[in-house]
This record gives C-alpha cells, sequence and structure tokens, in this order.
C-alpha cells in the first residue's frame, strides 16, 4: 500500500499555509446555537459538531493541499543524520560540474567527481551501519533479558559495552544499569 504523507520540513510554504488556512477557516460558521440555547435535541447538536469538525478538517486539507508538498510515508530516511547533508550536497554539486563538462571518463573533474560521490557513499554507509549495529545490540540485549537469559545477557553486555572503549560518563551508566535491571527483574518475579 502506497501511503502519502504531507512533507512539513524546509520546503514547506508555511507563511502560505497560514493564510490559506485562516482564508477557508474564516468562511466556517461557527455553531452558535449550541452555546446560547438552553434546549437543544441530541441528534441535532451531534449533526452540527460533526458538521463543524468536518469543515475544520477540510479547511485544513485544503490549505495543506496547495501550499504543502505530499510524499510517500517511507520517502524519508529514518537512519538520515543532518552531517550526512554537506557530503551529498558537495556530491551533488561535483555531479552537475561533470554533466556540463561533457560527462568526461578521465581527468581532474571526472576525479573530483568519483571522490565526492565516494566519501559521500562512504559516510552514508558507515551512518547506516551504526544505525542497524545500534538497533541490533539493543533487540538482542532485550532478547536475551525478556527469555531470561542472564548468561547470555551479560555475555552480550560485556561483548557490546566493553568498559575500556567507553567515557567515564558511560562507564557509571555501564556499572549502574545492571544493578537496575537486577532489581527491575527481582521485583517483578513473582515470589
Amino acid at each position: 500500500m502506497d501511503f502519502k504523507r504531507l512533507k512539513w520540513d524546509i520546503k514547506a510554504d508555511l507563511s502560505g499555509y497560514y493564510k490559506c488556512s485562516y482564508d477557508h477557516l474564516s468562511h466556517i460558521s461557527v455553531p452558535t446555537l449550541l452555546l446560547t440555547c438552553d434546549h437543544i435535541h441530541e441528534h441535532l447538536a451531534k449533526q452540527q459538531i460533526d458538521s463543524f469538525y468536518s469543515d475544520i478538517i477540510y479547511a485544513l486539507h485544503c490549505a495543506a493541499a496547495s501550499t504543502v508538498l505530499i510524499g510517500k510515508a517511507n520517502f524519508f530516511k529514518f537512519w538520515w543524520f543532518q552531517e550526512c547533508q554537506a557530503p551529498k550536497d558537495e556530491s551533488i554539486s561535483k555531479h552537475c560540474t561533470w554533466k556540463a563538462a561533457g560527462r568526461p571518463r578521465n581527468g581532474p573533474i571526472a576525479a573530483a567527481m568519483r571522490k565526492a560521490k565516494y566519501e559521500y557513499k562512504l559516510l552514508l554507509g558507515l551512518r547506516q551501519k551504526s544505525f542497524q549495529s545500534q538497533s541490533c545490540c539493543t533487540t538482542e540485549l532485550r532478547d536475551f533479558l525478556s527469555d531470561k537469559d542472564p548468561t547470555r545477557f551479560w555475555r552480550s553486555w560485556n561483548a557490546k559495552l566493553a568498559i575500556s572503549q567507553r567515557s567515564l560518563v558511560d562507564i557509571r551508566i555501564t556499572r549502574a544499569l545492571p544493578i537496575h535491571l537486577v532489581t527491575c527483574i527481582c521485583q517483578t518475579e513473582p515470589a
């Protein structure tokens, strides 16, 4: 299934959205009868509230449709880091220069384009692997903990969070967390 979502990033025309939503919302009639009348039939009240709600949603939808781009829901990379943006822009710039020069196979322009592309792809690969290893680490630890397999849990803990490679803050956390986990496990186990 191909879900769409609004892209509320830097490309969205927020001032246009505010103006457009104001224009659309100002034309909606507010059901003041609900606030001023003492006795109103329940069915009529529900109908007016539903209508008012639908009008607001429609107005906001129309404003967004004319000012905010729509993209696929999985368009954004969940592992994207802002530090990857500069190498990406550099790679795109070098690629455009290479295309404008007639796509030479050799020479300084082709070498600069390949180098920028390589550095960008290398950074992306490192960031993605880092994200996946962090996810794998927490998933594996969680699985061992939920299986109540303390031997495998601590073996995995020590392998992934070796104290010799961490800062002083990490060492404190690494030492405090096992005590906290044991306390939590003891509290949840039936006596």
